[in-house]
């Protein structure tokens, strides 16, 4: 695995992540950065195509996670020592080998047509034809022959003896009932392939997943495919979106607008690298200064300790507060002192309610308790909504 690849995987799962904690999805929606230039699995050549045929085929023989090689579409690797492969001489005397092969007796086309030897034999037969379009033409010179013994096993005559003989990742077949026809001119094959004339047929493909919607530099939807004999696939709709610009791809995986950027056709190695570094500077971030205890705790914190701590950081600001409104009463006691008539400066008639200095504490009491709970209730009333907004501000 390219360090390029590793380190776009490494960003997306960071960045994936440190995001909020999400309801299990059953639609997936992959950003690439280019939109493939044709579906056919032998004659375009796209690492955005690679992407979509791991989900839309299975190859003969491929290197799982330990880069051991198995049978995905063949039902056991060939050996030596079980007789499936063994040495064989080229009609002009040269050195080959042949090897046994069997196609999985499930194996079927999305349409519901069978995989089998006819198709093998086609798309060798096509890919021998230099002039139809079909890439890795060294494979197909490589194979002499292909000989079928029935519809599901079949013989490959190789013209050179090679230590992975049993190894076919590259042959990709192709279904011999739909494209037959166009390969009828095979210099007008490539143009001509269903694969890029129709790539939403469901018998050109055998995956999990099958092209159901194509909108040409923008969009590939795939669906599970019914026919499909392995395990059921867990997405129901998986879109692959093509943003060219690399800012904007990444722009729209932090957004959300997409789940996963392909390393295969992502962000360029600076930028995989860049956004795994700003993620794992969040989650450190997020691991020294974040909330670490429950609500409870949280609010018991802040009057036991908090609170109690803001006020008493306050000390100076209450202290001049204090000071100010001695220093007021002073002066104001000793400006009506000299002079009464300052008094009305300071208390508004309405609220005096015709008193002045001079009124005696017997007119205080008559005014306050004479006429009832009224006046005590409406100063309590105008008290408190005083304190509340002094308190706000």
């Amino acid at each position: 695995m390219s360090a390029h690849r590793i380190l776009a995987t490494a960003a997306l799962a960071t960045a994936l992540s440190t995001g909020a904690a999400q309801a299990q999805k059953d639609e997936l929606v992959i950003g690439i950065s280019q939109f493939p230039q044709g579906f056919h699995p032998n004659i375009a050549s796209h690492v955005a195509l690679s992407l979509i045929n791991g989900m839309t085929r299975r190859p003969f023989t491929v290197y799982d996670a330990e880069w051991k090689l198995i049978c995905q579409l063949c039902t056991t690797l060939p050996s030596r020592e079980a007789g499936t492969i063994r040495d064989w001489t080229t009609p002009d005397g040269k050195p080959g080998l042949e090897v046994d092969y069997t196609i999985q007796k499930g194996a079927t086309w999305g349409d519901g047509k069978p995989i089998t030897t006819e198709d093998v034999q086609f798309t060798w037969e096509i890919g021998r034809n230099e002039t139809s379009g079909v890439n890795n033409q060294e494979l197909y010179r490589r194979m002499e022959k292909i000989v079928s013994k029935d519809d599901k096993s079949f013989t490959i005559f190789w013209n050179k003896r090679t230590c992975e003989a049993e190894a076919i990742n590259d042959f990709e077949i192709v279904p011999a009932h739909l494209e037959r026809d166009a390969a009828s001119e095979p210099a007008a094959y490539r143009t001509r392939n269903a694969y890029d004339s129709d790539p939403t047929q469901a018998g050109l493909y055998f995956g999990p997943y099958r092209i159901t919607r194509v909108e040409p530099g923008a969009t590939v939807v795939l669906e599970p495919n019914p026919t499909w004999w392995g395990q059921k696939p867990f997405f129901k709709k998986i879109t692959i979106r093509t943003i060219e610009n690399t800012a904007a791809l990444e722009a729209n995986l932090l957004s959300g607008e997409i789940d996963y950027i392909a390393g295969e056709d992502g962000i360029s190695l600076d930028q995989a690298l860049l956004a795994h570094l700003e993620a794992l500077s969040l989650r450190g971030y997020y691991r020294l200064y974040g909330n670490r205890t429950g609500l409870g705790s949280r609010v018991a914190r802040f009057f036991l300790i908090d609170w109690p701590a803001a006020v008493r950081a306050l000390w100076r600001e209450t202290l001049a507060m204090l000071l100010l409104l001695v220093i007021g009463g002073v002066i104001g006691w000793g400006l009506v002192a000299s002079d009464p008539s300052w008094y009305g400066a300071f208390v508004p008639p309405e609220l005096a309610q015709g008193r002045d200095p001079s009124a005696s504490a017997g007119q205080l009491r008559e005014m306050l308790f004479g006429g009832g709970d009224g006046f005590l209730t409406g100063f309590a009333i105008q008290l408190f909504v005083h304190n509340s907004q002094i308190a706000i501000l």
